[in-house]
Order: structure tokens, then sequence, then C-alpha cells
């Protein structure tokens, strides 16, 4: 995904295609399809309870060696759950990103079971495990067992380019699942659209002692050609990546950029950057 030089003073070109509150008008056809993916994001919705890939941090989002800001504005195709329980004994080493004991990759949050590959599974399934209930982490009243979401989204701007956009993926912290539940069930539910018909800006809330993710919609896209042809297309790409398993080295998704920056110069230098 090309890096892109942000412009503040004018719209992009693809939020030009979002606009809040028009209608779709859409074939029998195309509603059809887009029926089917809303009911299946709608059922799957979360509760309030590795290709290429964003970091986050307090400071922003980062994509490769690019700063991209505080928020992004992207289009979201699909999503999935990830549960990982690395032991009791285990700490966080940025330079030594180990398996965990037990995991979990679903797109149906009420149906996960361990990996078929993990020998001594922690419980036959998740909903069961002691280690994903509250209280149960070593410190604090959290989870031991951690769940994410895994997103797959392409940048906004992207949906007005020729060529098919390319995919990049972020995993939502345990801490923001609840923002992302709630934002997924208005679009889905209230609204009645697949995420994909709809523009969404991600935003980094940085509080005193951490960081959350916040998602805010933009307004639906009209362009029904550019959902059939361009969005829907990417699903099935999409998902293939969701629903693989996850890679426990420093090169991915587990390693979220959570050392400091080395120098506030070269953070600076990097805040103009946009994927």
């Amino acid at each position: 995904m090309a890096v892109r030089k942000k412009k503040q003073s004018k719209k992009s070109n693809g939020l030009a295609l979002i606009q809040g509150g028009g209608a779709l008008q859409m074939s029998d056809e195309m509603r059809d399809k887009m029926d089917g993916l809303l009911s299946k994001q709608k059922d799957n919705a979360p509760k309030l309870s590795a290709n290429d890939y964003l970091k986050t941090s307090g400071k922003g989002f980062t994509y490769g060696d690019n700063f991209l800001g505080e928020s992004i504005d992207v289009v979201i195709i699909g999503y999935s759950y990830l549960n990982t329980f690395f032991g009791y004994d285990a700490e966080y080493d940025a330079d030594n990103i180990t398996p965990p004991l037990c995991f979990s990759v679903s797109d149906n949050q009420d149906d996960m079971t361990p990996d078929g590959s993990i020998k001594v599974p922690e419980a036959d399934a998740c909903a069961d495990c002691e280690m994903g209930k509250f209280g149960s982490a070593r410190k604090g009243k959290g989870k031991a067992c951690k769940n994410y979401i895994r997103v797959a989204m392409i940048h906004v701007d992207d949906i007005s380019e020729s060529t098919l956009p390319k995919l990049v993926y972020m995993r939502v912290p345990p801490a923001s699942i609840t923002a992302f539940a709630d934002y997924a069930n208005n679009i889905t539910g209230a609204l009645k659209l697949p995420l994909l018909a709809v523009g969404t800006r991600i935003g980094i809330v940085d509080e005193e002692k951490a960081y959350s993710i916040s998602f805010e919609a933009l307004g639906n896209i009209t362009d029904v050609e550019i959902i059939d042809n361009k969005l829907m297309p990417l699903v099935d790409v999409a998902e293939k990546v969701l629903m693989a398993l996850p890679e426990f080295n420093n090169e991915s998704e587990y390693n979220q950029g959570k050392k400091k920056a080395s120098g506030k110069k070269k953070a600076s230098a990097r805040r103009k950057a946009k994927y």
C-alpha cells in the first residue's frame, strides 16, 4: 500500500464517495449479496464482553516505518476473533515472541474452541474455559486468556482508484473490543448494512495509564458498483487471512510496537506519512 502525504484542507477522493444518510439503490441480485453479508456480520457481531498489519500505540497508528497519525479513515472488509493464553509465567518480550499455551481463531465468537494444534487445551470450548473468565489474570481483575478481534480493511482513498485495493490488517486489543462491538452492532443492526458499505474513522484514545481504539461512522458508500466490483471481491481474500493461524514471532501481528520510540525528532518526521 503506497504511502501518501496527508492533505488536511481538501476532502479525500474516498470520502467524496461516502455520504451519510444516502440510500443505496441496487438490483435484487446485489441486495441478495448484501443481505447475505449483513446476515453473517450481524449474527456474528462481537459481544460486549500475516499479512501487512497496522501497529497501534498511545501515540497513534504505524504502517511499516510510516507513522500515520492519531486516526485513519478506512473501509472495514471483515473481522475474526482471536483468543490467546500464554500462561501465568509468560511475560511479553518484543524481542522474543513465543507461541501461547492455547489459542483459538474463529469467525463466530460463540463457537470458539482451542486450535487442533494445541496438544493440551485448557478446555474443550473457550466459553467454558476458566482462563477466559474475569478475575483469572495473574494480576488485576482481567482475563488470563486475552481476547482480540482481527480486522481487515482498506483506506477510504483506495475505493476511488482503478486497481483492486490492498488489504491491511489490525488487531483490536482487549480494552477496545467493547467499542468495536458497539460500533459493529450499530452498523449491522440499526443501519442494516454490512461494515464494508460504510466508511469508518478509527482513532486512538490516549489515556493516562493506557490507550484504547475508537470507531466512528463517516457515512455509507452510495455507489453500488464500487461495493459490488471493488469491495465484495475482497471479502474472500480477507477471510483467508483473518481465519489463518497466527504466527507468533517478531515479524507477526503480535509485535505491536510496544517499545518506546527512540527519539522525538524521528517520530515527528513520520507524522506526515499516510498509508
